[in-house]
């Protein structure tokens, strides 16, 4: 039981390193893109990385529910009510991804000019290929 403890402990860590670790990695992507200067970026660091973590909380709403239905929709076989609260969480997600980036247009306004507030929505939002290092393919993923 003890190693049971242990392992989940492990597993439970890694997991949240990870995830910090893809924010970081989408952050240090916008900071080596944005174009602007140091002292423009210092000032701009914290606001950034808090908008980033409001727009992965905001999409976890949808993609907490597909993982739970993962199975079902790998196989084709959503219920309605399955498809429903499916639907339902992605509104809710876009809807909040929505009020975060008016919340944050509104705090970088504050604190720099138009065109670079365009520039970290655009590179906050770019696909994950963009940011994260290229996974390697395994012999797991030709057996499709």
């Amino acid at each position: 039981m003890k190693n049971f403890f242990v392992t989940l402990c492990l597993l439970t860590a890694s997991l949240c390193a990870f995830a910090q670790n893809k924010s970081e990695l989408r952050f240090k992507y916008i900071e080596k893109n944005l174009g602007v200067d140091q002292v423009t970026l210092k000032k701009l660091a914290p606001t950034i990385k808090d908008y980033i973590k409001e727009m992965k909380d905001a999409g976890d709403i949808y993609d907490d529910v597909k993982d739970e239905f993962k199975d079902n929709i790998k196989k084709g076989k959503l219920s309605e009510k399955q498809a429903a609260k499916l639907n339902q969480s992605k509104i809710n997600s876009e809807t909040k991804e929505l009020q975060v980036r008016n919340k944050y247009y509104a705090k970088f306004k504050a604190l720099t000019n138009e065109l670079v507030i365009y520039r970290i929505f655009k590179l906050a939002n770019d696909k994950k290929s963009k940011f994260m290092p290229a996974k390697k393919k395994s012999s797991d993923d030709d057996e499709d």
